[in-house]
């Protein structure tokens, strides 16, 4: 049996997305649910565009929708949309490059849909998944991005440990700034919008300045951030940071050290807890938290912590046999997070079990796990997956005449 097998959950199924929206907008109408710049859309709004969009696409039954959305409120209802009817998708940032959605559209084998079309389009694929909610894009060996599946149940399971282990509330106003092929997306507003919260977005240009998100964290009243190590490490910089209302900052994509975890603590109002996140596409956005403990060294990466509700961590070998804390492995995941795997022509790569990971770790004597690297030529740069074997191809394809080694 791989890893260790996860008998009981200690989370209650939750309704059905469909359900929760409905009850949402019944309790918080005329709340705020999207603010940008001066545009603000309410639930009850909000509700309305989508019904006009679902009404315009009943029935559609055409495989997955690569979707490419610009950031605005009304492109937020299109995907909703989707969402709530059960129709699978991949969010596209509009910023893609024009030869990266050319290879995700022959590889769903349905066309690109810009969401400012209102009608979708049917394409060539007609087989869906039942269990599938979305795709996202990921990088690839061979430069084709590969499609990662995620189940609609593990979506759901996902929400419902964001809203207890973050004690997320309706209100609660949480920022926005990943791009929106990223699934650090589909977290913002899973958290937001099923919570009765208010998601607050930044367009393309105000998402990479930190400063400009500095600013907005405090003149909309922000209290639920996710940004990465690098953002953070800009906002170092400064002597204190004046972001009274911001409870809980969430940093991850990306490993950080210590030493700067500590830095920024000291640098945060007293009320904001600082949390350092980890998971994988594959196993549904978010898997483990790491809160600040005391007996590391400053020198050492932030532990990749505790498993979250909806999350079995386990370290274990090649072949999934489980390992005694201590031991370094492999990162093996298992819980209602687990996805479809890959989408290949015979179907969906995993069909039961847990993930094994490439993913290096170890579980030490606090009870927290670790990430040790990978076992493969995988690498994150600024969140972004990178494979080494593609760099040394492209190089090699420009100068054949020397080795390259990345």
């Amino acid at each position: 049996q791989a890893c260790v097998a996860v008998e009981e959950y200690s989370i209650t199924k939750a309704n059905s997305l469909t359900q929760q929206w409905q009850d949402i907008v019944e309790q918080f109408g005329d709340r705020p649910a999207l603010i940008q710049g001066s545009e603000r859309l309410s639930y009850a709004e909000l509700n309305r565009e989508i019904q006009e969009i679902q009404a315009l696409n009943a029935g559609y039954k055409a495989g997955i929708v690569p979707l490419l959305l610009e950031r605005n409120p009304h492109q937020i209802a299109f995907l909703m949309a989707l969402l709530l009817d059960g129709i699978p998708f991949i969010p596209i940032d509009a910023e893609s490059p024009k030869e990266r959605l050319q290879l995700i559209a022959a590889h769903c084998g349905n066309p690109i849909h810009d969401a400012n079309n209102l009608h979708l389009v049917r394409g060539e694929q007609q087989v869906i998944e039942p269990t599938l909610c979305y795709a996202i894009a990921t990088s690839g060996t061979t430069g084709v991005p590969k499609l990662v599946g995620v189940k609609r149940s593990g979506y759901e399971a996902a929400l419902l440990a964001w809203t207890k282990q973050y004690e997320i509330t309706s209100e609660d106003r949480i920022l926005q700034a990943a791009s929106f092929s990223f699934d650090v997306f589909l977290g913002d507003l899973g958290r937001a919008l099923f919570n009765g919260a208010c998601m607050v977005l930044l367009d393309a240009y105000q998402r990479k300045d930190p400063q400009y998100m500095l600013d907005v964290i405090k003149s909309e009243g922000i209290t639920l951030f996710e940004t990465t190590p690098l953002v953070v490490r800009w906002w170092m910089q400064e002597k204190s940071l004046d972001i009274p209302n911001l409870r809980l900052l969430i940093v991850g994509s990306d490993s950080w050290k210590i030493s700067e975890m500590k830095a920024l603590i000291g640098m945060m109002p007293s009320q904001t807890k600082v949390i350092s996140s980890y998971g994988l596409s594959e196993t549904t956005i978010d898997n483990s938290f790491f809160t600040w403990r005391t007996e590391y060294h400053s020198n050492t990466v932030v532990p990749i912590g505790e498993s979250m509700h909806h999350t079995s961590l386990s370290i274990c070998t090649e072949e999934g046999k489980p390992l005694p804390d201590g031991m370094e492995g492999l990162l093996c995941i298992d819980g209602p997070c687990v996805g479809l795997g890959y989408y290949q022509a015979e179907g969906w790569s995993h069909s039961k079990g847990p993930w094994i990971t490439a993913d290096r770790g170890v579980k030490d004597e606090f009870g927290q796990f670790h990430f040790l690297g990978r076992a493969d030529k995988q690498v994150k740069i600024r969140g972004q997956r990178l494979e080494l074997n593609e760099v040394e191809r492209i190089f090699s394809s420009i100068d054949s005449s020397m080795h390259w080694v990345a």
